[in-house]
């Protein structure tokens, strides 16, 4: 697989320059669909200097075919001439096995992975922003979801949470461990690669979102505050250009619940208790467990329900 082993290196400089493969971390797996085989990069090797005849190739049972070799001109970093397979082998095989279409494994120490990791609890739900849309599977107008599970002492610890995870959000491409990294999969190279910057994308913009008080973190809050006091039924929604208009039955039995759609650009709203135009600038859907669609404005919540913060 010498064009797959080249890749792999060429790939994994950029994601050093990105800072998801510094200190000896992270890792990478691209498998052949025609032949079966999968090559993968060894374990504790400065991984922007890799060069193709350090990388594994594997056959389609999982066994070494073609060690990683070290030769006197290599600068690894490494003391012996005989590479390790990654740690993250049996996490690659994971991925490869649960999602039968997986033709790539990527696992990034991504600093904006580990951040976002400390602030939710089993999944990040991210909504309402352009670059979902590169998730396959996934529109700007519908939550992506991303599990989290607990990090381990040893890598090779994480396989079962990590297959349970797969199994249990079955829409996602990525897995993201707890202050430690994620493992983003694809259809190919060009997929996984795809998934893994859209991802780090919309994990660094809720970071910022977060220190600046906007968005996301103001709609959780909402949602536990209000959601209960003031049930969102959705009906008759109209879509044009500049505007979505909704209507709802709740407002009789709540008349100061004023319902708020939302769009990723400036648009009109209505206010179902007055039915003034309402413009609104910062904005955010988010989807309730039950698939009723709560929309907030951030503008507007001091002014119904006083400050959020």
């Amino acid at each position: 697989e010498p064009n797959y082993r080249k890749l792999i290196c060429e790939l994994l400089v950029q994601f050093y320059h990105l800072g998801w493969a510094t200190g000896t971390g992270g890792g990478m797996a691209i498998k052949n669909k025609a032949t079966g085989n999968i090559v993968m990069s060894p374990s504790a090797v400065q991984k922007e200097r890799l060069k193709p005849h350090n990388i594994f190739v594997l056959d389609r049972d999982a066994k070494v075919v073609e060690p990683g070799i070290v030769t006197d001109a290599d600068t690894l970093g490494v003391l012996t001439k005989q590479l390790r397979l990654t740690a993250c082998f049996s996490l690659f095989m994971a991925c490869f096995e649960v999602h039968s279409s997986t033709g790539c494994v990527i696992h990034s120490h991504s600093k904006n992975v580990a951040l976002v990791s400390l602030m939710f609890e089993d999944a990040v739900e991210i909504a309402g922003l352009e670059m979902i849309k590169g998730i396959s599977g996934h529109s700007n107008i519908e939550p992506c979801v991303i599990p989290i599970i607990q990090n381990t002492p040893q890598e090779s610890q994480l396989t079962a949470r990590l297959q349970r995870a797969l199994e249990q959000y079955p829409t996602s491409f990525g897995v993201i461990v707890r202050g430690h990294g994620i493992y983003v999969f694809g259809e190919n190279w060009q997929a996984a690669k795809q998934h893994a910057e859209c991802y780090d994308y919309l994990f660094a913009t809720i970071i910022e979102m977060r220190k600046l008080n906007v968005g996301q973190s103001n709609a959780r809050l909402f949602q536990t505050q209000y959601f209960d006091r003031f049930p969102v039924r959705t009906a008759d929604i109209e879509h044009d250009d500049d505007r979505v208009i909704a209507d709802t039955a709740e407002h009789e039995q709540h008349p100061h619940y004023a319902l708020f759609l939302v769009h990723t650009h400036p648009f009109l709203a209505r206010c179902r208790h007055d039915m003034k135009p309402v413009p609104m600038i910062r904005s955010l859907v988010w989807q309730s467990h039950d698939h009723s669609v709560l929309m907030i404005n951030q503008r507007i919540i001091p002014q119904q329900f006083g400050t959020v913060r």
